[in-house]
């Protein structure tokens, strides 16, 4: 029992340490970069926001093991948050890589060395949503199998959630190769890139849909989140026809789940009505620049949404555990596995 207690101590002491020699490190940084007022300071803000706060998430799965099974899928999204943000941390060093530049023009920055980038920040971007895409079809199947183990399906969520962020990324990039036309490119709204070559899908200035963005990133959102609300409503109807002692219990971890489905859900729709407002005025300069710079804003620091839903699980948790007597050792997790030990 002690040797346990001190190698617990020898982890979360390494673990403090290098927690704070990243803080020291990106504050360096900050202070050597985030001095430049070019638009980009709104992304690598927002990247910072979204960088720390999924670095709690990992950091209390690290630091607390017992919990790391039960918020298994929030920690694989976590990472994918991390590697979304520093993406847009490391903007200076991807301006230099594309125009050899701190800011970038359209005469200095080149859009063949953008195909990379592009597939780097599409990958995670999709990965992190497939993440809680399987958080829906977990509950799904806690609910219609309550039998089941939650830990031999994780090596499926695994398979399916980077296969799905992979062809996502690949398929597009064998689209560009076979008709020479662009998929991935630099992404900006207006006739300029207003200092900052942000690799993504390529959006021309005379595209009037900007179809790359709604076929490869907004339908695959929209199927995502249609998932998780129809599991929301499997659950619901599965729960009136629970036993009525174990109702309340569910239905608060119910409701909290629906909390969190609905909280991303407003995150996106925020994003896209940025987008499409800035879209469909894309000529009108005099703002289009502080709107761009809100959309990066927002994609950089997704990390901090997902640090609320787990805020909100990681509560539901210690809560449901005043639930059940303690010597029956029940572990109750986010991802409603606890459906088999009550239904």
């Amino acid at each position: 029992m002690m040797t346990s207690i001190m190698t617990g101590l020898k982890i979360n002491h390494k673990v403090f340490k290098c927690t704070i020699a990243i803080i020291i490190v990106f504050i360096i940084y900050m202070i050597l970069f985030l001095t430049n007022q070019a638009d980009y300071t709104f992304g690598m803000i927002g990247g910072y926001v979204g960088f720390f706060s999924a670095s709690i998430i990992i950091g209390d799965s690290l630091i607390h093991p017992i919990s790391a099974s039960s918020f298994k899928l929030l920690y694989w999204r976590a990472i994918c948050d991390i590697a979304v943000a520093i993406r847009f941390i490391l903007t200076p060093a991807f301006n230099l890589y594309l125009c050899n530049s701190m800011t970038c023009t359209l005469e200095t920055a080149d859009e063949n060395k953008c195909t990379i980038p592009s597939m780097y920040f599409q990958f995670f971007l999709v990965a992190s949503e497939c993440w809680f895409l399987f958080n829906g079809i977990d509950l799904y199947y806690s609910i219609t199998n309550p039998f089941s183990s939650f830990h031999s399906r994780v090596t499926y969520y695994h398979l399916s959630t980077w296969l799905i962020a992979f062809s996502l990324t690949v398929f597009p990039l064998i689209y560009q190769l076979q008709t020479n036309e662009k998929v991935f490119g630099f992404y900006y709204i207006g006739d300029n890139i207003t200092d900052n070559a942000f690799c993504w899908f390529h959006i021309e200035s005379s595209d009037r849909l900007g179809l790359p963005m709604w076929l490869l990133f907004f339908t695959p959102l929209l199927i995502v989140y249609t998932i998780c609300v129809i599991s929301l409503i499997i659950a619901y109807r599965r729960l009136r026809r629970g036993l009525t002692k174990s109702f309340l219990p569910r239905l608060t971890f119910l409701v909290n789940n629906t909390v969190n489905v609905f909280i991303l859900i407003l995150y996106w729709l925020i994003f896209l009505f940025t987008y499409v407002w800035a879209f469909f005025n894309r000529y009108d300069e005099s703002y289009n620049g502080g709107v761009v710079a809100v959309l990066y804003f927002l994609l950089a620091s997704k990390g901090f949404a997902s640090l609320i839903i787990f805020t909100i699980a990681a509560d539901d948790d210690h809560q449901s555990l005043d639930i059940f007597p303690s010597n029956v050792g029940w572990s109750v997790s986010w991802d409603l596995s606890f459906y088999r030990y009550l239904v």
